[in-house]
């Protein structure tokens, strides 16, 4: 399991918290101070690293958005950022 950033993290505890998929702009809602490119670009992050899994497609207006939801629960990533601690 690939060790994530600040930011990744940040974003992991939303969609920890969240108890439906998210879109990007969803997460910009709930924490203002995040930058949108940000967002998006740890997004595709995540996705690579598969902590996230694309949800779906819902229609936001006028445009399409890809939700996202966690593959992994918290208490896994605890678990093995605790263990990657302990072994170095």
């Amino acid at each position: 399991m690939k060790k994530l950033t600040k930011k990744q993290v940040e974003i992991m505890k939303i969609f920890w918290a969240s108890e439906h998929p998210l879109a990007a702009s969803d997460i910009l809602k709930l924490d203002e101070s995040m930058n949108i490119n940000t967002i998006r670009a740890s997004i595709q992050s995540l996705l690579k690293a598969d902590y996230i899994e694309v949800a779906g497609i819902e229609h936001r207006g006028n445009v399409l958005a890809r939700t996202y939801t966690s593959k992994i629960k918290i208490e896994e990533y605890i678990t093995v950022s605790y263990t990657h601690l302990r072994a170095h």
